[in-house]
């Protein structure tokens, strides 16, 4: 082989015809052959895309992989042709281990596994984080090796409310980098979940699945249907000869772009991106370094061209600030272009995954080496791992939420759809499982549509910033419900101090029955349509209302609604009387006027009750005297005293009575403001109020009797009362308060 490759780089400077070369010699110790030629102009690349498989264009240089009837095919063409020795690496630059191996140096990471090793490595994972790691077996290859992903997740067996990523490599399976790396971002994930705060939050709000391998029988080439020990006869297309990353439904060019069926390693990753509902992928490949953004079939610029653009930036950039100056700036010095401004790549799973998917996938070109030597996998870890996570976190970033059925609360299989932007791939659809959905977005203001068949759709309008998440929950209402309930609610206060309470109400549309539920409250539930509700603990509190009538139900969660603050400063005590003198069998009202108190207790000299724990209570005086009031408060740091001596005056209900006259006066003292009641078995003809210095102050002439005399307007203080009736003139003491 090594003697047919030199002498064809001397050879082929001009056009070779198909006599000239022994193909079948050729092609006698490998399947595939690389080959480089040279182009006059860029739109041929549409017509080779499909005879051959392109590995790289700079400018007008192609870079092709070619198996024998290819080959054949492209002679036909007259195309000058040179054919590219390919890389044989020594058993020391390999370093291919076996697991018993791996597991004295896997922190290392500068080898490569054999196929045995590898299917070990997946179930050690497995085996040491049960509670993090499980594996899944998606499909088989043509020779019948497995294709495996594992799913890394805090509760990795329950699909829940939460986005899912997907990573693979090697699809081509002489591209290992990104192999042996996929391998050790697992066990980076895993390894650090609990001690590093950014993995332990990666963990517990993903599901991310990580597909080493995606091409077995192209990487073990040269090894047998169950082991394979080395990687040396490894091959770009599966053990079919076909190039998987072309072998893809293509949304412009139909189903079968490369003219091959669908092999079973393509129907198995399409099983799998139809079964779950990936929101970002990455596939990794190697033979140049950048990162390849949709389209690859035409040149038209993807709907989230913008968004795009700033994720693959942020990977590059993160690659700069890590790796040599020289390192993902080879073709393109941004380290980042849409794949069709590389060159056409009809059928490719990254245009499949983005167009029929809707999952943000892009293809990373992760070294210019498709297989380095294994000393050199470590350097590409520290290029690229900060880079893969800040890719992964993405996943958390722009619009997400539930969307469910209005009346059953179920999920709801529907489509988010970014409006203003009609791109066929800038929508996205929700997982019917769970009915989550993650729209990663650029930075800005956007018009949503929510809709599902049979279903009413809804439109809102979200502000969403780079970097960050926005939560826009949605229940659909089915077409055929009429009065559907709406469920909403207020507080009259959402932040408040330890023992406060909160009035609830209830602003709900088309509501007959209601079902709180407070979260730290008292009462935890409630049936009632406006709840009072007390707050005993520190916190941040949910509430929760499900409204119901004889159609449906409706439910609205309001997440840390209730703020209730814990009181760090000792209570001051304090009070007043709505009166402090009174007549006997008269009430009091008192009112706390304390500082941060949350517990009060009352004790009340003469008065019933003789002691209270209400805040603000109510006393009955039924007996004269003077009498003191105490006030107790307490709260978590301390506690406070008043007492006001003497504090209340009850005066007797008194009846000033001449006998000789049978005349009854009253009350006495009397208040201010109000009237002396003058009873008498003759007529009241003339009546004097007069002060302590003689002087009349008022005067009435009833000719009746009984007769209520007004005092109103008249200052308090001690008064004679001077009464002339038929049978003479009376004088008495009258005390006005």
């Amino acid at each position: 082989m090594k003697k047919i490759t030199l002498f064809l780089f001397a050879l082929f400077t001009c056009a070779i015809s198909f006599s000239q070369v022994d193909i079948n010699q050729l092609f006698s110790q490998h399947p595939e052959v690389i080959i480089k030629f040279q182009i006059p102009d860029r739109t041929q690349l549409e017509t080779l895309t499909r005879m051959i498989s392109i590995d790289n264009v700079t400018e007008n240089e192609v870079i092709a992989y070619v198996v024998q009837e290819e080959f054949e095919q492209f002679l036909a063409l007259n195309i000058p042709y040179e054919i590219v020795a390919r890389p044989i690496l020594t058993p020391e630059e390999l370093n291919m281990l076996d697991f018993e191996a791996i597991k004295k140096y896997r922190n290392d990471w500068n080898y490569y596994p054999t196929y045995p090793a590898y299917l070990e490595l997946l179930d050690d994972f497995v085996a040491t984080y049960p509670d993090l790691c499980r594996k899944v077996e998606f499909g088989t290859t043509v020779q019948g090796r497995k294709l495996c992903a594992l799913v890394l997740s805090h509760n990795v067996n329950v699909r829940e409310a939460e986005p899912q990523v997907f990573w693979s490599s090697s699809m081509h399976g002489d591209e290992t980098t990104g192999y042996v790396l996929m391998l050790r971002y697992i066990d980076y994930l895993l390894s650090n979940y609990g001690t590093d705060s950014r993995i332990t939050y990666l963990l517990d709000n993903l599901e991310i699945w990580i597909c080493p391998l995606a091409n077995p029988d192209g990487t073990y080439r040269g090894g047998s249907n169950n082991g394979g020990s080395t990687i040396n006869g490894a091959t770009r297309a599966n053990a079919n000869n076909v190039d998987l990353n072309r072998n893809y439904k293509d949304w412009y060019y139909g189903d079968h772009p490369d003219y091959n069926s669908w092999q079973q390693e393509t129907v198995a990753f399409m099983n799998l991106q139809a079964n779950e509902t990936f929101v970002l992928g990455v596939n990794i490949h190697g033979g140049s370094e950048l990162c390849n953004y949709p389209w690859d079939n035409r040149n038209v610029v993807p709907a989230d061209d913008a968004w795009w653009q700033y994720v693959c930036k942020e990977y590059a950039d993160t690659v700069f600030a890590h790796a040599p100056s020289n390192y993902m700036k080879g073709e393109f010095s941004t380290g980042y272009i849409r794949g069709y401004l590389w060159y056409q790549a009809i059928g490719s799973r990254q245009d499949y995954a983005n167009y029929y998917n809707h999952n943000r996938e892009f293809t990373l070109e992760i070294s210019n080496t498709k297989k380095p030597a294994a000393s050199q996998l470590p350097n590409f870890w520290n290029y690229n791992y900060r880079s893969f996570l800040n890719y992964t976190q993405q996943a958390l970033y722009g619009i997400h939420g539930v969307v469910t059925d209005a009346c059953s609360g179920e999920p709801v299989d529907a489509q988010i759809i970014i409006n203003n932007n009609t791109n066929n791939d800038s929508y996205m659809k929700t997982d019917p499982r769970v009915g989550y959905y993650a729209r990663p977005i650029k930075g800005g203001t956007y018009s949503v549509t929510y809709s599902a068949d049979g279903y009413t759709p809804q439109t809102v309008s979200i502000t969403v910033a780079d970097h960050q998440k926005v939560i826009q929950n949605i229940s659909l209402i089915q077409e055929d419900v009429a009065n559907m309930p709406v469920a909403n609610f207020e507080a009259n206060v959402t932040e408040i101090f330890v023992n406060e309470t909160v009035q609830f109400t209830d602003i709900s549309e088309n509501a007959t029955a209601w079902e709180w539920s407070f979260e730290g409250g008292t009462p935890e539930t409630s049936t009632e349509q406006n709840p009072t509700v007390l707050y005993k603990n520190q916190g941040n509190f949910d509430v929760k209302l499900k409204v119901s009538n004889d159609l449906c139900s409706n439910e609205i969660l309001m997440e840390d609604y209730i703020t209730v603050n814990q009181i760090t400063e000792l209570p001051k005590a304090n009070f007043e009387a709505d009166k402090t003198e009174l007549f006997e069998n008269e009430t009091v009202i008192f009112s706390n006027l304390s500082e941060n108190a949350t517990t009060w207790l009352w004790t009340f000299e003469g008065g019933t009750p003789e002691t209270s724990t209400e805040q603000n209570p109510t006393v009955l005086y039924e007996t004269t005297g003077k009498f003191s009031v105490t006030l107790k408060v307490t709260n978590d740091f301390g506690n406070d005293e008043m007492k006001k001596t003497d504090y209340i005056i009850v005066n007797p209900l008194a009846i000033n009575e001449i006998e000789e006259i049978n005349m009854k006066i009253f009350p006495n003292p009397v208040l201010h403001e109000t009237s002396i009641t003058i009873e008498a078995d003759a007529t009241l003809q003339k009546i004097e109020l007069i002060n302590i210095l003689g002087a009349t102050v008022k005067t009435a002439c009833p000719n009746a009797t009984p007769y209520h005399f007004s005092v109103s307007g008249i200052e308090k203080g001690i008064y004679l009362l001077r009464i002339e009736t038929q049978k003479g003139a009376y004088v008495t003491k009258i005390q006005i308060q």
